[in-house]
């Protein structure tokens, strides 16, 4: 466990392009490791973050210790999300308009079980509330309990964000291309779609108003 606190810091717009080479460096650390498996790379995770300093209403938030940059959690209106991120509510008839998407939630193993996560999704539905979002949604990656690379012991996050207030919708699937580190081709990955409403409202299980 690290001597020093980390503490954690939010930033938007342009303030967020300074800070983008240190959260890639993490990402791809911790993107490498099971579930995600991803085969990308610092450059690959910059480029796609620099979306959250250019689209209105992104926003990153840090965890620093000392001055070093050990995790990250990111967010962004729906409304001016990627198309392929959209398309799970659109098809459920979820305007994105009423959604703010969490994006990355990566943090470096020494400084995990201090509450910093509990931290990244307080300070990212704060953000939301504040552009007067209610409904706050991510994506988890599907993997079966049999995989080869899964880690002996390896307990998904479910318990933890249902503690939360995030419930995962049963009728929503979410999909993402990319190529597993041990995979020589790019394949698709189902991922399930998890919401929460800022306001305590019952969840839509129809079009929004």
């Amino acid at each position: 466990m690290p001597d020093a606190q980390p503490h954690i810091t939010v930033l938007t717009g342009p303030a967020i392009l300074p800070a983008l080479d240190q959260v890639a460096a993490v990402a791809s650390i911790v993107f490498h490791d099971y579930p995600y498996l991803f085969d990308g790379g610092v450059a690959a995770e910059r480029s796609y973050m620099q979306r959250y300093a250019e689209r209105p209403g992104g926003a990153v938030v840090l965890a620093r210790h000392e001055d070093t940059i050990i995790g990250a959690a990111t967010c962004l209106p729906l409304a001016v999300e990627t198309d392929y991120i959209r398309e799970p509510f659109l098809a459920a008839g979820w305007p994105p308009e009423h959604v703010c998407y969490f994006g990355e939630s990566v943090l470096l193993a020494p400084f995990r079980g201090l509450g910093l996560g509990r931290q990244f999704f307080a300070a990212r539905e704060a953000h939301a509330a504040g552009l007067g979002l209610d409904l706050c949604a991510f994506f988890s990656v599907q993997r079966p309990a049999d995989h080869p690379m899964r880690p002996p012991g390896y307990e998904p996050h479910d318990a933890f964000w249902q503690r939360l207030g995030y419930r995962a919708q049963p009728n929503m699937t979410a999909t993402m291309r990319w190529r597993d580190r041990d995979a020589a081709d790019v394949t698709p990955k189902q991922l399930a779609v998890w919401v929460k409403s800022l306001s305590g409202a019952q969840l839509p299980s129809s079009p929004l108003a």
